[in-house]
């Protein structure tokens, strides 16, 4: 609509606000009341979709009677000329996508405080039995109080499309790249979103507004799904230099892909998030515990939990503190294992089924401890290997395309040094010209060994040509074995020296 036309009789319109798959919101003054709201006027397929008009006036009413002030208030809805529309509280001020494009990054301190006031509103919707289902920058509105301090208002309550984890949903839904940019593992897999769905999606805006950039993105949308069912987000003290460990885990414990994992709900969530930056406490007037399982936040977790018809659990636990280390060494010692790995890369093909990670409630997940040892270089394509796991390996990290100097890496943390040990005693061999080996009548990899030093490398040419090139670290009991399939050996050596810098411990 353009600026001066009337629509429904009532609303006269001011300026386009923004679009996106549902619809087109705009600024407008409503003629009869001498105020200015945001109309939201759906687009013709949802307005024409039987189960979408039933689904809106629902949720529509339910929206209508939630009443915070964290949360932008519906005022009206109706239709005209087989439209759907919305009148909604209009919020002078950006929305918070704008403001991280324009900022490029948010402090902790006021990440924390945007983060404190969308969870007030989240759990006082949650309460009324109503799930967000879109959090996003995009759905967060920024005002702005007398002292100049940030008011923030979250919009589009339950209004947005409910996931699938099918590509052809994912690929044809509006705007829905947006959506999936923060959609949690569950929505995706085509479960229904929960509590700690939306506990999800506000770790996912933290990350966002932390680090200028979502926790998973790509090319397609069905890539960034992938990256949420399957991958660990990079880790924030990585991307940010400087930003303390606290801040980043706290961050963590909402992007977990268990939903029992995460904190119970957005207010447990954002006091984590507020203690680990200083910022001020959120509000107690809605809980009287911290995320520790107290009476108070069990409670307030029963009342979430009762209200979306989800059964209430245990409150998720504080996740320990293990800090990746790496330090400053001398350069990982050439050593010689041959026959290693013939069993996970006999020609270099991938290991077995990939699956998400298997969960805990009482210690943190190994596979993002493993992960964290990694290089940026590394990490963001990895996913967790269950298939290479067993009694003595604890987890095990597959990492593939996009790797600059190896075909395919598969990274395990063992239980024990001794555990590693043995398992490599049981195909160590050397050649007497101190080479890496080979199968029979294919070259040798060119490196040498000194097996058995602190940091140790093992090499040797498998049936298929394939160069593969073994690491282990005594000290934290992990391997790193990678796959080069055209046999360069000292290529893959190479590459990985020089993305460590400096051993792993």
């Amino acid at each position: 609509m353009q600026s001066g036309e009337l629509f429904a009789g009532r609303y006269r319109v001011e300026r386009t606000l923004g679009r996106g798959g549902m619809g087109v919101v705009y600024l407008a003054r409503d003629e009869r009341l001498h105020r200015r709201d945001a109309l939201k006027v759906m687009n013709a397929q949802l307005s024409h979709d039987p189960t979408f008009r039933k689904r809106f006036e629902r949720e529509a009413k339910a929206a209508a009677r939630l009443e915070h002030p964290n949360v932008v208030q519906v005022r009206h809805y109706d239709e005209h000329e087989d439209t759907l529309y919305l009148v909604m509280q209009y919020v002078d001020g950006n929305n918070l996508q704008a403001e991280i494009q324009s900022l490029g990054r948010i402090n902790p301190q006021r990440t924390a405080e945007i983060v404190r006031q969308v969870a007030e509103g989240l759990d006082a919707a949650h309460r009324a039995g109503h799930v967000h289902r879109d959090v996003k920058p995009a759905n967060i509105l920024l005002g702005r109080n007398d002292d100049g301090s940030d008011r923030v208002l979250l919009t589009d309550f339950g209004l947005a499309q409910p996931l699938s984890g099918s590509q052809a949903r994912l690929t044809s839904v509006g705007d829905m790249l947006g959506t999936v940019a923060y959609a949690a593992p569950e929505q995706l897999r085509g479960e229904p979103a929960i509590v700690r769905s939306d506990v999800y999606a506000l770790a996912c805006v933290a990350y966002e507004c932390l680090s200028g950039r979502p926790p998973f993105s790509g090319g397609s949308q069905v890539e960034i799904a992938g990256g949420h069912l399957h991958h660990v987000a990079p880790l924030l003290t990585v991307l940010i230099p400087g930003l303390s460990s606290p801040v980043a885990e706290a961050v963590a414990t909402g992007l977990a892909k268990s939903p029992m994992d995460r904190p119970a709900s957005a207010g447990a969530f954002a006091r984590r998030l507020c203690q680990a930056t200083g910022a001020a406490p959120i509000s107690l007037a809605q809980t009287t515990a911290l995320a520790s399982g107290q009476p108070g936040e069990q409670t307030e977790v029963l009342a979430a939990a009762g209200a979306t018809g989800v059964e209430p659990a245990r409150a998720a636990p504080r996740p320990q503190t293990r800090r990746a280390v790496l330090v400053a060494s001398t350069v990982v010692v050439m050593g010689f294992v041959v026959g290693l790995a013939a069993g996970y890369f006999n020609g270099g093909g991938a290991p077995g089924k990939v699956a998400a990670s298997p969960t805990s409630t009482s210690a943190p997940d190994p596979h993002v401890t493993l992960i964290r040892r990694l290089p940026i270089t590394v990490y963001g394509g990895c996913v967790n290997d269950p298939a290479s796991e067993g009694a003595e390996r604890t987890a095990a990290l597959s990492c593939g395309t996009p790797l600059p100097g190896a075909d395919q890496l598969l990274v395990t943390q063992w239980r024990d040094t001794g555990a590693m040990d043995a398992s490599s005693a049981l195909s160590v061999g050397k050649r007497p010209d101190g080479r890496c080996g080979s199968y029979p009548g294919l070259p040798t990899t060119g490196l040498r060994s000194t097996w058995g030093q602190k940091a140790r490398l093992s090499c040797y040419i498998n049936s298929n040509g394939a160069a593969i090139v073994l690491w282990q670290y005594p000290e934290s009991s992990v391997q790193v074995l990678s796959v080069r399939k055209d046999g360069d050996a000292q290529a893959a050596f190479a590459w990985w020296r020089k993305a460590v810098e400096t051993p792993l411990v």
